[in-house]
């Protein structure tokens, strides 16, 4: 471990690690991965709720396999008096109203809403009416999936890889992750890694830029990232 590196030794093992990380995304649609993820994290939350919240069952039940109500409605537009379940103030079927209005118009909530239905069958479990309104109305191609659009700078993974380095920096070279605001030093990890990066137009090249990065990512990952194990130490 390199503790009080040189400033150059900190930044040309910051330069390293782009260069070791960043071709990845190379191959990857920002915009793409944008709805992956969100396709993944709406479809973990509704299952979550479906296997916490039970309430929805017996109602879901009675549909059989296949409901025999034939609606012509697109789902999240006509679906709120839809069975009795209103009355049972589901929190799974609240967010599942949630996520089908939104799957008219966005790719990510309908895809998370098409893996919900597709787990809950391989698990035999039944639908609900909402939930097959909507399957029907993507098989007679009332529904189709939204459009892939454009989110501009904004890249998850890259984003990922900056938060992995600036980890890396405070437990490798024993840097502080932000300046000390009351002191003249300019040697943290954020301030390391904005000297690192390279000339592209998507990377942060400024202290501001690289520490905003950190703060707005996820809670639990930035935690991971400063754990010792999940860090690759600097060499001496």
């Amino acid at each position: 471990m390199t503790l009080n590196p040189s400033w150059d030794e900190a930044v040309a093992f910051a330069r390293k690690r782009l260069d070791q990380l960043l071709p990845a995304l190379e191959d990857m649609d920002g915009a793409d991965f944008v709805y992956i993820q969100t396709a993944v994290e709406g479809a973990v939350k509704l299952n979550n709720l479906a296997f916490s919240d039970t309430s929805w069952v017996p109602e879901a039940e009675k549909l059989g396999p296949w409901s025999s109500r034939r609606s012509t409605s697109i789902p999240g537009e006509e679906l709120a008096s839809v069975g009795d379940v209103d009355e049972l103030h589901s929190p799974y079927i609240s967010e599942l109203r949630n996520m089908l209005s939104k799957a008219t118009h966005e790719r990510g909530a309908f895809e998370a809403v098409s893996r919900h239905a597709a787990d809950l069958r391989a698990l035999g479990l039944p639908w609900c009416a909402e939930l097959e309104e909507f399957v029907l109305a993507g098989l007679w191609r009332k529904m189709v999936r939204p459009a892939a659009r454009r989110r501009g700078q904004t890249h998850p993974v890259r984003d990922n890889i900056i938060c992995l380095i600036l980890g890396e920096l405070v437990q490798g070279f024993g840097v502080t992750l932000t300046r000390n605001e009351g002191s003249s030093d300019r040697q943290s990890a954020c301030d390391i890694l904005a000297a690192a990066m390279p000339k592209g137009a998507r990377f942060p090249k400024t202290y501001v830029a690289v520490k905003r990065i950190w703060y707005e990512s996820p809670a639990e990952m930035r935690e991971t990232f400063l754990q010792p194990e999940n860090v690759k130490v600097a060499e001496a």
